[in-house]
């Protein structure tokens, strides 16, 4: 049975698998609304200076993102893994990888991703893209610049190096920087390197 009770300027909405529906108790209790006009699901007491919503377990979105054309909503939530790579730009070639770690949570448009590739030879040619992204980032016109940390990578240029991602990239590519000098776009080297990196950018 289901059952909606009001009582000093509350609702509380109950259900229930017997068909007998008095006799209600907290178990049966699925949400309320408070005389403050808090909704609680999962939860009997709302928490000081909370939300309007409060809930016990989490919002769940859905597995496929439903966007929404206003700014001022929040649409998605996703947390997962995936596989970078390093490749080249003009061939990719084959890389022989020792190790490779991904991670990556998206907060409506907003992706933080986590990586490390770490691998014993290459074959591409061109400039070196640490690539597997899980979204593309979008053609703003604002290139998102990163850290890096590298291990045995022979640097073609700078004396610190960044990772850059532009319009439309799902890869990262790697520059060099000096002090009042030219950047220096990583190339392909044939030998063995480890990078780590952490980008946030929209998509």
């Amino acid at each position: 049975a289901d059952a909606v009770q009001g009582y000093g300027g509350a609702i509380w909405f109950y259900t229930r698998a017997a068909a007998d529906a008095s006799n209600l108790s907290s178990s049966d209790e699925r949400a309320r609304i408070t005389a403050a006009g808090e909704l609680l699901v999962g939860v009997n007491t709302a928490t000081a200076n909370g939300g309007v919503i409060q809930v016990s377990n989490g919002i769940t979105f859905p597995a496929t993102q439903s966007a929404a054309s206003n700014a001022n909503t929040l649409d998605d939530y996703e947390e997962g893994t995936f596989t970078p790579t390093a490749l080249g730009s003009t061939t990719a070639g084959t890389t022989m990888y020792v190790s490779q770690a991904g991670s990556y949570t998206k907060i409506g448009r907003q992706v933080t991703a986590n990586l490390f590739v770490n691998y014993s030879a290459m074959t591409g040619t061109g400039n070196l893209r640490i690539g597997g992204l899980p979204f593309t980032k979008n053609t703003d016109g604002a290139a998102v610049i990163c850290p890096v940390m590298t291990g045995n990578l022979n640097w073609s240029g700078g004396t610190s190096i960044v990772g850059f991602m532009g319009d439309g990239y799902s890869y990262v590519l790697l520059y060099g920087i000096a002090d009042d000098g030219a950047y220096t776009v990583q190339g392909c080297v044939n030998e063995a390197a480890e990078i780590y990196l952490t980008v946030t950018y929209f998509v």
